[in-house]
């Protein structure tokens, strides 16, 4: 299976590893698990204290062995799976809205200047060839089931953004999607099983914890190549490129994992 979304490409400089040991643990773990190793030690030298001091705990001190960093996610064959689930990264903020691009503490633009974009296309190509091989039910974000209604796709519970009575947006994070679109299968008497994830490679093991914490048995689809490449026009600052990713994907894992 191929996919194709739009390619951002991170410059990179050879970057001495950090001085501190604790982050040059971490730059040596995320060299590896990334494949980088400027990456890795770009983001271990820049990654914000509270982040490192809440990843060291959670990883048990064990920053090279623990599963916490882990980025490589399991994988199951499709005929495993009773339920797909699909996360968005990033979206699309329309050109003559005269909207800036928001960062990981700003409020989410108006729905109505906002569309899925090509990474959250790509998703829901991906999630649409599975189906189309085995038939279950499928819980998807709201760009990903806006997708999926184009390609055709029918009763995908998607997962809104909350709109506060204001009309303000209140936009959801992974954690959140995955206990709302639960909720929401358990109102419609679904048993979800093990549940197949489909997001951005870079992202699929945050993905799992996030099922995990639910309690619900998650894995990647076996032989499904999840996206690896980043929108550089994408509405939201931090899914842009890897190195702006890496970050705000720690800190979510030093509240996830368990």
């Amino acid at each position: 299976m191929t996919t194709t979304t739009t390619t951002a490409t991170v410059s990179t400089t050879t970057v001495p590893a950090p001085a501190d040991p604790t982050r040059a643990a971490l730059g040596e773990r995320l060299a590896d698990e990334l494949g980088d190793v400027d990456v890795g030690r770009r983001v271990a030298t820049d990654l914000e204290q509270g982040t490192l001091d809440r990843l060291v705990t959670a990883a048990g001190g064990d920053l090279a062995g623990s599963p916490v960093l882990d980025y490589e996610p399991t994988t199951a064959p499709l005929q495993q799976i009773d339920s797909i689930w699909a996360f968005s990264f990033g979206f699309r903020i329309d050109a003559d809205a005269g909207i800036a691009p928001v960062g990981l503490m700003d409020p989410p633009p108006p729905m109505d200047v906002v569309s899925p974009g090509p990474v959250n296309a790509a998703l829901a190509q991906i999630v649409a060839d599975l189906v189309e091989d085995r038939p279950v039910p499928v819980v998807a974000q709201w760009e990903i089931a806006r997708e999926l209604v184009q390609l055709g796709v029918e009763d995908v519970i998607s997962v809104e953004p909350e709109v506060a009575p204001d009309g303000s947006v209140v936009y959801l994070s992974t954690p959140a999607v995955a206990e709302e679109g639960l909720r929401i299968a358990r109102s419609r008497g679904l048993d979800m099983g093990t549940a197949g994830v489909v997001c951005v490679a870079d992202m699929a093991a945050t993905c799992l914890l996030s099922m995990d914490r639910l309690d619900v048995p998650a894995v990647v689809p076996a032989g499904v190549e999840l996206p690896d490449e980043y929108d550089p026009l994408s509405g939201q600052l931090w899914t842009r490129d890897v190195l702006s990713w890496i970050p705000v994907d720690l800190l979510g894992r030093g509240f996830l994992a368990r």
